[in-house]
C-alpha cells in the first residue's frame, strides 16, 4: 500500500505542466482579436491589471474595464484592421511594427510593444506616426 502511495506521487510530480502559451501567441491572438472585432478575446488576452500607454505615457488605459470603454466603439464600427509588418520576440517582451487600415486605406504604422506575464499581456507601449494619428483624427 505504501509503495503505491509513492508511485502516485512520484507520477504526480512528474506529470507534464501544460504549458503556458508563449509571449508571441499571445500578442498573436490579441491581434487575432483585434481583427476579428472580437471584444472578449481582446479583453482576455489582457490581465485584469492590464495598462496601455500611448506615445510614452502620454496617454494611459488602466484595467480591463478602461480597455473595453476606449477600444469596444471601434469594434462596433468595424472599420479598423491591423497588418504585423515585423515582429521581434526577446523573452517576455514582443516589439510589433504594425501598418493600420483605417476605413479602407492603409497607414503607416505603429510601433507596439508588449510585456507578457503568465500567459497575459500585462502592458502595452504603444508609438503612432504622424500619418498614423491624423488618420485617426479624420
Amino acid at each position: 500500500m505504501q509503495l503505491t502511495q509513492i508511485f502516485l506521487a512520484m507520477l504526480a510530480v512528474s506529470a507534464p505542466q501544460t504549458p503556458s502559451l508563449s509571449a508571441e501567441a499571445v500578442v498573436q491572438r490579441q491581434v487575432d482579436a483585434y481583427n476579428a472585432f472580437d471584444i472578449e478575446a481582446f479583453l482576455d488576452a489582457h490581465a485584469e491589471t492590464a495598462e496601455v500607454r500611448f506615445d510614452a505615457g502620454g496617454h494611459v488605459i488602466k484595467g480591463r474595464a478602461a480597455l473595453r470603454a476606449f477600444y469596444e466603439p471601434g469594434f462596433r464600427r468595424r472599420d479598423t484592421t491591423v497588418r504585423i509588418g515585423h515582429r521581434t520576440v526577446l523573452g517576455n517582451t514582443v516589439v510589433d511594427e504594425e501598418y493600420v487600415k483605417i476605413r479602407g486605406n492603409e497607414v503607416c504604422c505603429a510601433v507596439l510593444i508588449f510585456k507578457v506575464t503568465d500567459g497575459k499581456i500585462g502592458s502595452v507601449d504603444v508609438f503612432l506616426s504622424p500619418q498614423l494619428l491624423q488618420a485617426f483624427r479624420s
